[in-house]
């Protein structure tokens, strides 16, 4: 998908309007000479030139040339990350690894993160990141919401004892320092707590509907339990098994298996998700398995390519975000410490993960 964001338009740099003139007058008299020669050759199609500084369009065909400037696409032209703080909703732009120049820093403690948040002048951001003030959007599809100012926000969980010279408590331009660095922009009209945005612009997201069918969740569960990857968490498993029980990893205690049939609402397509997981704390191992599959019209399953994100622990919520018929995931990480949404593939979409203080035994 591409941006819907406004184009700016610049002058091409110095000398470039005489080369492209000529150069389309050099095409429109080759093409005459062919022509009188008798060439029964078609012509020849138009050619498109990507300039990346600034960014130009040029394209040569066969009685003009056009020069006009294309909006380089944003990074959130797809679908952004939602997150909260302090009780307001903010859109995410970009992962920073500096924060731009920024106005007076505020330090934000809650029990569960720990933020600094400092505004942001749109002046002091890329095009692409400050053109989203101003526009519509929707939160979870469903909230219609207003992109407002920007901001940088660096977010963490944890004791600043584990951080390495931050002190007894931490500060402001601490956790500025230490945790992960986002631009965002705050966002008017919905409620804080959503988990993604899409361009209002943009085509609606589906959601499937959960179906109750017994007999193709458990085909579900047995075509996952016979999988590849399955039999790799078992190797996994019989190399350091708790309590040295060399059972299948799958039955095993504390091994959580989560089934979900859904119908695609416009496709009719029927899925079945099957994730299993055993989180084996330290020394043993956490294993954490997700197959999906497409039901056929005689209710056979076929597997599609999955793979979740490497900070993935639970599986929210599937969904079609740009209604191609094919679900994208919703994840959340180890600790409730980011989300994702994925394509079932594994291509990253968006995502949004903290720093973490502590010790993760």
């Amino acid at each position: 998908m591409s941006s819907t964001l406004r184009p700016e338009v610049t002058s091409p740099p110095p000398g470039y309007a005489g080369h492209l003139i000529a150069g389309s007058v050099a095409g429109i008299v080759g093409f005459a000479l062919v022509v009188a020669g008798g060439a029964a050759r078609a012509p020849s199609p138009a050619v498109s030139i990507s300039i990346d500084e600034p960014a130009v369009r040029v394209e040569i065909g066969t009685e003009r040339a056009v020069a006009t400037e294309t909006e380089p696409p944003s990074a959130v032209a797809r679908v952004a990350m939602m997150f909260e703080v302090d009780g307001v909703g903010y859109m995410k732009l970009a992962d920073l690894d500096a924060p731009p120049r920024h106005g007076p820093v505020s330090l934000v403690a809650t029990d569960d993160v720990t933020a600094a948040i400092a505004p942001v002048a749109a002046s002091d951001v890329a095009r692409a990141h400050r053109a989203w003030r101003g526009k519509t959007v929707l939160v979870d599809g469903v909230c219609r919401a207003t992109v407002g100012d920007l901001a940088v926000i660096a977010r963490l969980v944890g004791s600043p004892d584990y951080a390495g010279g931050a002190g007894d408590t931490w500060t402001a331009a601490g956790v500025m320092d230490a945790g992960d660095r986002v631009l965002a922009a705050r966002l008017e009209g919905c409620a804080p707590n959503g988990r993604f945005v899409r361009d209002a612009a943009l085509s609606s997201v589906v959601r499937p509907e959960a179906i109750t069918d017994v007999e193709l969740a458990r085909a579900g569960e047995r075509a996952m339990i016979a999988s590849a990857e399955s039999a790799a968490a078992q190797t996994e498993w019989l190399a350091n098994p708790p309590d040295d029980k060399r059972e299948h990893w799958t039955r095993a205690e504390g091994t959580r298996i989560e089934t979900r049939v859904v119908r695609h609402p416009v496709t009719g397509v029927t899925w079945v998700s099957v994730q299993a997981q055993f989180e084996g704390g330290c020394g043993l191992p956490s294993l954490n398995v997700w197959k999906l599959y497409r039901a056929g019209a005689d209710r056979a399953l076929t597997p599609v390519p999955t793979q979740l994100d490497e900070h993935a622990t639970a599986i929210e919520e599937l969904v079609d975000l740009d209604g191609d018929g094919e679900l994208e995931v919703i994840t959340s990480a180890w600790l409730g410490l980011g989300r994702n949404v994925n394509r079932a593939s594994g291509e990253s979409l968006a995502r949004d993960h903290w720093q973490f203080f502590g010790c993760a035994c």
